[in-house]
């Protein structure tokens, strides 16, 4: 962590009981943290369960003060090779929306885009690749439901 008189910024891994952040671009202030080109990780309640979202490459801000945690994929350039990606693995579903809401409080995670172009990718292996088109979707925590 340092301090600049831009503010308050850090490199590393930001551990809460329902997420952890980890990038090289932290930025804190009054309200939470934005955290740029992170790996961002949703944790689930249930301890035997695998993580309920998981962003890579994905740029975060978290607002402590209101519970709510916005999510927004990187479109990189053409020679970025890290990709960018929200990923829901115990639902085993990943989707190319751009952006996300977690409502920590309501415990739900809602994501809006275009249905033309927004798809949702099954990853178990036993789907053979199974996609859909969707405009938008709710993940609901406690139901660990899509």
């Amino acid at each position: 962590v340092s301090s600049h008189d831009r503010g308050l910024f850090g490199i590393g891994k930001l551990t809460r009981t329902d997420s952890e952040t980890a990038s090289d671009q932290f930025k804190f202030n009054k309200e939470g943290f934005i955290a740029d080109k992170s790996q961002f990780n949703v944790k689930s309640t249930q301890a035997t369960a695998k993580s309920v979202l998981l962003g890579k490459n994905v740029d975060v801000k978290f607002n402590v003060i209101n519970s709510i945690v916005n999510i927004a994929t990187n479109q990189g350039n053409f020679n970025d090779s890290t990709g960018s990606t929200l990923e829901f693995p115990y639902a085993a579903y990943r989707t190319n929306i751009d952006r996300a809401e977690w409502n920590i409080k309501a415990k739900k995670i809602s994501m809006k885009g275009d249905v033309e172009t927004s798809v949702f990718t099954s990853m178990n292996a036993l789907q053979q690749g199974l996609a859909f088109n969707g405009n938008s979707a709710v993940y609901d925590i406690d139901q660990m439901t899509l």
